[in-house]
């Protein structure tokens, strides 16, 4: 993945800084490196039976679409599966959650499919980061949209954020990374200065005056901009058609996506951008009783899903093509009990074995 310091300043705002601290502190110290038991035997259907399996799930920042989506997960499994609890994690996102979950120290995450994907090809990684090959794909989720915004309503373009403080996000974090990719594209990165902090902090920062612009690839809608929507009209700031061709080419990864009208107060028509999908991941060796009824029981609940975030109606197993990472072999054994045809590219490589 693309990631580099730049111009990152320190958070120097008390508000910012107290709870950003508050948002990630919690991704540092995930409650379970790994379940604590596996499966107990058989129950009466025939499926797996677990007894007191807790396991940690990576989210994002507090006020972050991932953690209301995530979170929505996490109620299905804790209602829906007996002997298994999830405990929800807010973290700074997809680059903590790929960290922790490469380090054991979470079992499953969401995380957005181009940064899983370098991780397991091994390039254009984090300073510090290691290959991941044993990163494996769950179930596709939804798309996440760039985002560009500010509350000066002349912008038209980001090459008018010169000059200017642009928050992305919490360090690492998809927004950030997301962020540092595209404006190092497009030859802009040096062009303004750069806050990290959570996503929810950065757009408060905004309506404060404290911040310019607040930009990033998220999942949507967020509670972050529709609360600032209520007090201040956002600006959201389109990419030009040559900057979408130009990214889609940098990033084969980035796909044009739509972000409907309806979403938020600001937007006056569809918003053209690009965006990868977000996806649900785990480790190779996350136990495979475990990782199919994880996967099963989400899938024959969406209705849940569906009415805690709207990534749920694109939560599909026909979906799993628009990810780039080959399935766990518990997910693969439910998609294949549901009569789905997996591409030969996302099939688990431990069928080889």
């Amino acid at each position: 993945m693309i990631l580099k310091k730049g111009l990152s300043v320190l958070l120097v705002l008390g508000l910012l800084l107290s709870t950003s601290a508050c948002d990630s502190g919690s991704g540092s110290s995930s409650s379970a490196a790994a379940p604590e038991s596996q499966g107990s035997g058989v129950s009466a259907d025939g499926t797996p039976a677990f007894d007191n399996v807790k396991i940690s799930a990576g989210s994002g920042t507090a006020g972050g679409g991932q953690y209301v989506y995530v979170g929505g997960i996490t109620n299905i499994i804790n209602s829906n599966l007996p002997g298994v609890e999830i405990i929800l994690e807010a973290t700074k996102g997809s680059g903590e959650n790929l960290a922790l979950l490469q380090s054991g120290d979470m079992d499953i995450a969401s995380i957005e499919s181009s940064i899983a994907y370098n991780a397991m090809i091994g390039e254009d990684l984090a300073d510090g980061e290691q290959p991941f090959p044993e990163i494996r794909c769950m179930f596709s989720s939804l798309p996440t949209h760039f985002i560009a915004t500010t509350l000066d309503q002349e912008v038209t373009n980001v090459e008018q954020f010169s000059g200017e403080i642009v928050a992305f996000g919490p360090y690492t974090g998809s927004t950030d990374i997301s962020s540092r990719a595209v404006f190092e594209a497009l030859g802009l990165i040096d062009s303004f200065e750069v806050l990290n902090a959570g996503w929810g902090d950065c757009f408060t920062a905004m309506g404060e005056g404290q911040v310019y612009a607040v930009t990033g690839s998220s999942i949507h809608p967020s509670s972050a901009i529709t609360e600032l929507e209520a007090t201040q009209d956002v600006n959201f700031v389109p990419l030009t058609q040559e900057q979408m061709d130009l990214l889609m080419e940098v990033y084969p990864y980035y796909k044009s996506v739509t972000l409907e009208q309806d979403t938020y107060q600001g937007l006056t028509e569809d918003y053209q951008t690009i965006g990868a999908w977000q996806a649900m991941y785990t480790r190779a060796d996350l136990d495979e009783d475990l990782v199919y009824m994880l996967t099963k029981t989400v899938f024959e609940h969406l209705d849940l899903l569906e009415s805690t975030h709207p990534g749920g109606f694109t939560t599909r197993l026909e979906n799993i093509g628009e990810q780039p990472v080959p399935l766990h072999m518990g997910a693969y054994r439910y998609y294949q009990e549901m009569g789905i045809e997996v591409p030969e590219e996302l099939l688990p490589p431990e069928l080889q074995q």
